[in-house]
């Protein structure tokens, strides 16, 4: 059952911040609390159509990751996955 604490505590410990939002062809995803290894990001339209998908290694679990894009205007969601720990961010692109 260790391991199944672990995760529930990975998943309230950690946090995603994304900025600049509105933002035009790049954020900065400040990502707090993963686990070192693979970060799965999401680009998903408003109705939920996957538009694009990157692994991102992070190292310490705490970092910034760049992430680019050439969408056109409007909503979108980005969605960081790793292990049991999901994060859903609204995100506006002008």
């Amino acid at each position: 059952m260790p391991l199944k604490t672990d995760s529930i505590k990975a998943k309230e410990k950690s946090s995603v911040r994304v900025f600049p939002n509105p933002a035009k062809n790049k954020v900065d995803i400040e990502v707090n609390g993963f686990e070192p290894g693979y970060v799965k990001l999401q680009l998903l339209s408003v109705s939920g159509k996957m538009l694009r998908e990157e692994k991102r290694l992070v190292l310490t679990g705490t970092e910034i990751i760049i992430f680019m894009f050439s969408e056109v205007p409007g909503f979108y969601y980005l969605v960081l996955t790793q292990g049991a720990i999901l994060r859903k961010n609204k995100l506006i692109i002008q």
